[in-house]
């Protein structure tokens, strides 16, 4: 059986926006590099328009999910708590300190960035797993975009959100 590897990436300029995705399949040694680009997308559309491709040349397979999903988690892991991390100094600095705003405490400040991180993660994980399963169970990958992702994760992010606030801040 041979092994593909596959290195993919979306993004847009403002969400929506202009965007563009690319994926990069390595087998034995030799690179096939495919890219595109959309005038008015999502961020989580090219992101998951890179998977979808490489899902269209048969070059990930079911049984690559963990190996997917592994690959994501991490990428996730490391953009929630970069991404978390910027956000809690502007919180503390700007909105804290700078403009006196008292609602904005640690704790508060605190809800937003596990958020972001639990966000993050969930939305590449829903976003890498879902073209995959479709896939196996004989659905279009490409269905399993924007919309029914994109809602999947907002109702996902509202929970995380919840769960956060009640956790850190006793918020019933």
């Amino acid at each position: 059986m041979k092994k593909v590897s596959i290195y993919t990436d979306g993004a847009c300029s403002g969400n929506p926006g202009k965007g563009g995705w690319g994926a990069v399949l390595v087998y034995n040694g030799t690179e096939k590099e495919m890219s595109g680009y959309e005038a008015e997308t999502t961020n989580n559309r090219m992101e998951l328009t890179a998977v979808i491709r490489a899902l269209s040349l048969g070059e990930v397979r079911f049984s690559d999910l963990l190996r997917v999903v592994w690959k994501e988690c991490r990428v996730a892991l490391i953009c929630g708590v970069c991404l978390a991390a910027a956000n809690f100094v502007k919180m503390m600095v700007v909105d804290c300190w700078l403009l006196a705003n008292p609602t904005v405490t640690p704790a508060v400040a605190a809800v937003v960035c596990c958020t972001l991180v639990g966000t993050v993660a969930c939305a590449k994980l829903v976003g890498a797993s879902l073209p995959i399963l479709a896939e196996k169970i004989g659905f279009d990958p490409a269905v399993m975009a924007s919309p029914f992702i994109s809602t999947i994760v907002d109702a996902l992010s509202l929970l995380i959100y919840f769960r956060f606030a009640t956790w850190i801040l006793g918020v019933k």
